[in-house]
Parts: structure tokens; sequence; C-alpha cells
């Protein structure tokens, strides 16, 4: 055995192992190794750290391949996320195809581009055949629900066994979210939680209990619609994706992202805004392969619902709003006035939900530790029944008076693009709308707000539109102002400017109306911005991090006092 001051040798096994303390040189050839922002330098520091007979690379550093590998994880200045390296490689079946991209780029983009392709895809595929039929479902269901208020309100002998059905169908809701307390509401907010990962969810739970749920809401007409429930199927198949895979940590956001990407396009038929739906408002930042993971999910899920669509003859048509023709430079100041006029709509309705929201959550989670209730889970069971009986029950109430405000308003869209319904009527739908949809995502049942918020902004469109024409706006022009108050009421209730916009001239397949919806969103998002309102989702996601927070530290503080109650021996 042979000593120096630097190197020490160990025998072990027969195999020599050299440890080499970094002196000077050593540092030098480890800095110029781990500069990824350089790859002449780090071949050049895998060259002098070869030449210095080093086999195990800089200290505290495990090099997986000499000639030209880099650590297993790399942290990125940008945004913090772990870039994936030769780990990652190890889970990508194609290994000639990895092996042929790493000619050209580096290990761990490589890894990261097979993995976003496949991934995404395998996730998209499954997306749109779930979403898919689940919209199939929708349309039967919510059909049906329809007919029978309709039949009933024409025999009212049958009026309390109408009642009886809708206190059964609240009994299981109330199972369901028993089963999978996280599908409650609407599903986006929790879905951006989950893509961030700020908040978890057990996948196949919420996978079933987003589809049984929903289609218990569809059939009892509830104002509530399908998206948000989409979003949460695509959340819930890129979590069962990464589980089946067994994604490494820094790839799960990718495959969530194309989840959510997936599903937002299966639901609204429009591919572009999904795109930018998933940057803009689920993750809140760009990432070249957060785009590709968006972009593979939303073209398979894509091409799967239109094959479907094909072979079954369904129309996969989002929003009907007639022709929307072109509006004057004469009149270019009455986008101005929309987008303010419904960014206020906007706002009280981002602060109702949210006020409505933590007032049932309070009510519904207080604490009766200091009762005789021993079991305060059956305590909260039993007021969520009760709250889901009365929301049912209201909208048995609805859909016998007034059934054209049930479900989530898609057909009342039409209806107020054709300009077929008087000013004050509109007012009262607007209130009753309002009311009703706050009521009944804030008692807890499934299903989604982008479809109802729709809904209110063609709605505050077709206030405004009424307006308008009787100030000289002609006629003809009514459809093309009540797309610019749905562009502007949803791109102020979610902050999502581009994605509004995107999404109405994909849905209404013109982009005659771009730069008037344009203005219109920008001054719906002033108005939220100098009232200081944030997005729908945006509150609800606190909402929902802030539960969580109190829950750990309520489960803290009891195993502090188990602890504290053990006796010491």
């Amino acid at each position: 055995m042979e000593k120096d001051d630097k190197n020490e040798i160990e025998t072990e096994n027969g195999d020599m192992d050299i440890a080499v303390n970094a002196n000077d040189g050593g540092k030098r050839c480890a800095e110029a190794y781990h500069d990824t922002a350089r790859l002449e330098d780090r071949a050049t520091g895998g060259e002098c750290l070869k030449t210095a007979g080093v086999g195990g690379g800089a200290p505290d550093t495990e090099i997986a391949n000499i000639d030209g590998g880099v650590p297993e994880t790399e942290t990125d200045a940008d945004d913090g996320v772990l870039n994936t390296k030769t780990e990652a490689a190890r889970e990508i079946f194609p290994k000639g195809l990895h092996a042929f991209l790493t000619k050209f780029m580096p290990h761990d983009r490589a890894a990261k581009l097979i993995a976003c392709v496949l991934k995404s895809g395998v996730t998209g595929i499954f997306t749109g055949i779930i979403v898919f039929f689940f919209r199939m479902g929708y349309a039967a269901l919510n059909g049906g629900g329809r007919y029978i208020y309709g039949l009933v309100a024409e025999r009212p002998v049958f009026i309390p066994l109408l009642f009886l059905g809708l206190v059964i169908l609240a009994a299981f809701m109330a199972a369901v979210l028993k089963f999978a307390p996280d599908s409650a509401g609407g599903g986006i907010p929790r879905s951006e939680g989950v893509v961030r990962g700020l908040l978890t969810f057990k996948w196949l739970r919420t996978l079933i209990a987003s589809v049984a749920g929903s289609f218990i809401s569809f059939f009892a007409g509830l104002p509530l619609g399908t998206e948000g429930p989409c979003v949460q199927i695509g959340a819930a198949v890129s979590e069962g994706n990464n589980a089946a895979f067994k994604t490494v940590e820094d790839n799960k956001r990718y495959v969530r992202t194309a989840g959510v990407a997936a599903g937002f396009a299966a639901a609204t038929a429009a591919p572009i805004a999904a795109l930018v739906f998933a940057t803009e408002e689920a993750n809140q930042k760009y990432d070249p392969f957060l785009v590709l993971s968006a972009g593979i999910g939303v073209l398979t899920a894509m091409a799967v619902a239109s094959a479907l669509s094909y072979a079954f003859g369904i129309s996969g048509a989002f929003l009907e709003m007639g022709t929307i023709p072109a509006l004057p430079l004469q009149y270019i100041w009455s986008p101005l006035l929309i987008g303010a006029f419904a960014g206020i709509a906007a706002a009280v309705f981002n602060k109702l939900t949210a006020r409505a929201s933590a007032f049932f959550r309070d009510l519904l989670g207080k604490s009766m530790k200091n009762t005789k209730f021993k079991s305060i889970e059956r305590f909260v069971q039993i007021k969520r029944l009760i709250l889901l009986i009365a929301v049912f029950a209201a909208t048995g109430l609805l859909g016998l008076f007034w059934g054209d405000a049930t479900g989530s308003g898609d057909k009342l869209i039409t209806v107020v693009s054709a300009g077929k319904l008087a000013w004050y009527v509109l007012l009262i739908l607007l209130i009753v709308k309002t009311v009703f949809i706050i009521f009944s995502t804030s008692s807890g049942a499934v299903g989604g707000l982008f479809m109802p918020m729709l809904t209110l902004g063609a709605i505050t469109g077709g206030l405004a539109a009424e307006a308008l024409t009787a100030a000289g706006v002609p006629d003809v022009y009514y459809p093309t102002l009540v797309a610019i108050g749905v562009c502007a009421f949803i791109g102020g209730a979610i902050r999502a400017p581009v994605t509004a916009v995107v999404l109405i001239i994909e849905a209404t397949g013109s982009i005659v109306g771009g730069l008037y919806s344009i203005m219109a969103v920008f001054a719906s998002i002033t108005v939220l911005a100098i009232l200081r309102v944030d997005s729908v989702n945006d509150l609800i996601l606190a909402q929902l991090l802030t539960r969580k927070s109190a829950k750990s530290a309520e489960n803290s503080d009891e195993n502090s006092q188990i602890v504290a109650a053990v006796p010491k021996k």
C-alpha cells in the first residue's frame, strides 16, 4: 500500500479505487465538466478528468459516463425544475432511438424528448377516449333531465316523486364525494394544483368519481359543465400514466401538462386554445418541453376524439353562435365598453364564488373536538348531504318553472346570440344563473365552471348588445357583440386573455372579431386589476392550499399529543 498527501489508495476485493482530493487543477476540471451551458467545456472537462486518471469524477459527484456522461440531476437556473440525466434515459424503452438522439444533443435532452413524446401520446390517447364517451353521456343525461322536468311540469301529480328522486340523487352525490373528496367542485383549480406539484390526489378514485358525480349533476340539471371534469380526467389519466411507467419526479410535470391539455382539447374541440391554456393558465410559465408535451397530448386526443366522432356520427361542435359579421371600424369603441362591463360582472362573480366556497368549506369543516361526538367525519357527511339536498331541490324548482335556466347553458348561448330574449329577461337570467352556479359549485357538487362562465359571458354580452343597438349599432352585429362579451368575461374571470381570444376564434370559426376581442379582454382584465380581483381558479386553488396546510398542521398537533401521551419508560 502506498500513500501521499493528496491521494489515498485502498484495496478491496483485489480492485483498486482511486479517491482524488480536489486541488486547484481538479476543481477547474470539475467546473469545466459541469458547465452544461457550454458543451465544448464539458467535453474538455471529461478529457481533463480522464487524463488525471479519475474514474469517479469531482468530489461528491457521481459521473455516469466519463466519456461524456453527466450527473443524474442538475437544477435548471431558469425555472428550478430538475433536468433528468442518465437515470431518465433508463426508463425509456427505445434505446436505439435514444442512442441516435444523443449524437445530436445531451443525454438529458434526448431522454426528456423521448419521454415527452411517448408518455404524452399515451396520455392523450386514453384521455381522448374517456372524454369522448363522457361527453356522449352528458348529451344523453342532460337531455333526459330536461325531458323529465317538462313532463312533470305538465303533470303536477308527479312532483312529489320528482323531489324524492332528487333527494336520492343528492344522496348518491354525497356518497361519491365521500368516496373521492378530491373530485368536488369544478376540477380545473385542483388539476392546476396537481400540475404545478402543489396538490396530490388518488388518480383512479378521482377519475371514477369525476365521471360518476358529473353524470349525477347533468341528469339533475345542475348548472355545471363538462370542461372542468374533462380537465380533471386528463390530470387523473396522466397520474396513472406516471405511476404505470414509474416516471421520474423531474418529468411528471410534463406528462401532467399533456393530460390537462388533452382533456381541455377533447372537451372544447379547440386544440390551439388547449395548447395556450396548458401554458398560460395551468402552468403559468413557458418551457419548451411543456409546450411539446401539451402539443403531443392535444394532437393525440383530438385525433382519437375526431375518429370516434366520425365513427359514431356525432358533431364535435363546442359553441354554436351563428354567423359572426365583422364590426366596422366606426364602432371600434364598443368592444371597450363591453369589456369594461364584462370585467365588472366577472369581478363580482369571482369574489362571490370565492366567498361562498370559503363559507361552505368552513361550514362543513368545523371541528367538534370538544363535543361528545367521536366521529366528526360522520357529522360532516350529514351536513354535506343536507346542503346537497338543498341544491338539488332548488334545481328541481327551477326546472319546473324555468327549464331553460337549468343545465350548463350551452343551448342558452345560441338563444342569446340570436337576440331572441328581451333585456329584462337577460338581466333576470344573469342574476339567477350567477346565484345558481355559485350555490351549486360551492356545495361541492361535481361539475365544471367553464361552460357556465361562458354562458354568463353571453348573457353579459347580450345585455351590452341591447344597450349598444339601442344607441345606434345595427342589429346585424348583435351576435358579434355577444361573442365579444363571451370572450371578455371568460378572459377576465380566469385571467387568461390569450386563451380566451383563441378559444372564441376557434369556436366561432371566424377571426374577424379577433382585434375587437383583444380590446375587450384588455378592458376586462384592466377592470379586474383595478379592483384587485384574481382569477377564479387561483382563488379556489388558494383555498385548497390553505385547507391542506390547516389539515397538515392539525395532524401534526394530533401526532404531538399522541407522542406526549405515551408514558416514558
